[in-house]
């Protein structure tokens, strides 16, 4: 079972990322849909995102009501083990909340279940200096052992903006592969094949 931990902060594009990877995965032929199961984490009491994953025929578990990198630590291992037992997918994706920090649910999975995952960590590109003053910390924290780094909303941040996130990243992760995308209009396949393999 492959897990992918998606992060980012509010409104990075995590969740139109998170439909590219499921459906690069799933293919053309709808069956596969089985293959996946995706968790989301609300920190309110009512899901957005799941109306649009809903109808995808892919199997989305919410998590509400805290953050399952602190307050529901417990609870993302406990349906890590029921995922794996009763669905057995070949791929689960944890979306994390925008304000979580992914490398917490990595530590937790690992030392919980021993588990292996990857972190892909999404950042936009159209607020990033504006926000990266502010949201330093956060950021930094939330990047953390990053295994891939999506530069994303490309199409809407120019060339300036881009070259400052590659800067600025520098100075507190180091994934292993930063690609420049454009989630919305769809990641380009041999990225997704990349992070896939």
């Amino acid at each position: 079972m492959r897990i992918l931990i998606l992060g980012g902060f509010l409104g990075s594009g995590k969740t139109s990322v998170l439909m590219d990877i499921a459906k690069y995965f799933v293919g053309d032929d709808a069956s596969n849909a089985s293959k996946v199961v995706i968790i989301e984490n609300e920190i309110g009491e009512v899901g957005v995102d799941d109306k649009l994953l809903g109808g995808s025929g892919l199997t989305v578990q919410n998590m509400f009501a805290g953050c399952i990198c602190c307050s529901l630590a417990g609870d993302i291992v406990t349906s890590i083990r029921t995922i794996r037992d009763q669905f057995s997918p070949e791929l689960v994706i944890i979306e994390s909340s925008g304000v979580g920090y992914p490398f917490n649910i990595q530590e937790n999975l690992s030392y919980s279940l021993g588990l292996d995952s990857t972190i892909i960590s999404v950042v936009d590109a159209s607020r990033w200096k504006r926000l990266f003053i502010p949201m330093h910390m956060m950021f930094q924290d939330q990047l953390k052992k990053t295994d891939y780094l999506l530069i994303n909303k490309t199409d809407i941040a120019d060339r300036d903006a881009i070259n400052t996130v590659h800067e600025q990243v520098k100075e507190f992760c180091q994934p292993r592969i930063v690609y420049e995308v454009s989630a919305i209009n769809g990641i380009d396949r041999e990225i997704l094949s990349e992070m896939m393999s």
